[in-house]
């Protein structure tokens, strides 16, 4: 049976001067449920079966909770009590399994932007292998494949490695200022040869988001606007007012409380703000927005319809 060739590219280890970037947005998968993923995101089986159970996917799963078509393994995380992870085993039948999993859309990337995530897969009998793909199209594992795609890095676990070891890895989006790109993990191993388990945790996109400041006049008090316009579909603007110079974090949440999408984090001096809200990666529904700063906090409900 012949060995599987693996072609891959080191991921840079950057220091903590590097990713000093404010949040963008990070998920670590612990307010999920075992078979649903982030807002936004998407998973697909690309495996020649048509069929697999649900579970063999992408899978948000507790720690300690068992793996499928694996005994001697537990689900682990890197923080908190949970991850998301694929197994082999969803190959088992086709030999052969291809798993994706997709972020919601990375909109208007920014010069600096920078994307993270913690990883284990592979064990002492078995290796492992993730790639990491962009795609400036669409979600789809065709997006990813065709022209418009690109691979990213392959991070490959040899034989030996010891599931659970988390390791840290970074991508780096400069090549795409002021697009619009999705992110795909693709697990697609030979099952018949090798093929374990891959756990995936703590991913954060940063980047200076850009918010821009409207004329000179120094307001008299904080204030958080109501967006316009509302409804909304598939963009919105959002204006606040800062009486003094503050900390400013602006987050959007959608109504279960979970938090979609950071806005603005930073620094600003007194002054009053304008930011831009992309709806279109998400569902339509009802929104909460919250402005944060030093000195004044206020949540406003908004609403996307698609």
């Amino acid at each position: 049976m012949k060995n599987l060739i693996y072609i891959f590219t080191f991921t840079f280890i950057l220091s903590s001067f590097a990713i000093s970037q404010p949040v963008i947005w990070s998920e670590g998968f612990e307010s999920l449920d075992s078979l649903s993923v982030p807002a936004g995101w998407s998973k697909y089986n690309n495996s020649p079966l048509d069929t697999i159970e649900p579970n063999w996917n992408w899978t948000v799963r507790s720690v300690g909770t068992s793996l499928p078509g694996l005994s001697t393994s537990t689900a682990v995380a890197h923080s908190g009590t949970k991850s998301i992870g694929i197994s082999w085993y969803m190959g088992a039948s086709s030999g052969v399994s291809d798993g994706w999993l997709v972020t919601s859309r990375l909109q208007n990337v920014p010069a600096d932007a920078l994307f993270s995530f913690w990883v284990t897969g592979g064990s002492p009998s078995y290796s492992d292998s993730l790639s990491i793909w962009i795609s400036t199209t669409g979600n789809q594992p065709s997006d990813f494949l065709s022209g418009t795609g690109a691979r990213y890095d392959n991070i490959f676990f040899p034989v030996g490695s010891v599931y659970g070891n988390f390791e840290q890895h970074f991508v780096t989006l400069s090549a795409y200022t002021g697009q619009n790109i999705y992110i795909g993990f693709r697990y697609n191993m030979n099952t018949a040869v090798n093929g374990y388990f891959v756990q995936l945790d703590d991913v954060e996109y940063q980047g200076t988001v850009g918010i821009t400041q409207i004329g000179t006049t120094v307001p008299d008090k904080f204030a958080l606007n109501q967006n316009y316009p509302n409804p909304f579909n598939p963009g919105t603007k959002i204006s606040f007012d800062l009486a003094r110079s503050s900390n400013v974090k602006l987050t959007v949440f959608n109504s279960v409380g979970q938090k979609v999408m950071n806005i603005y984090e930073g620094n600003r001096p007194a002054g009053s703000y304008i930011a831009t809200f992309d709806g279109s990666s998400l569902s339509s529904g009802v929104y909460f927005y919250r402005l944060e700063t030093d000195y004044f906090t206020e949540t406003k409900k908004m609403q996307l319809i698609k």
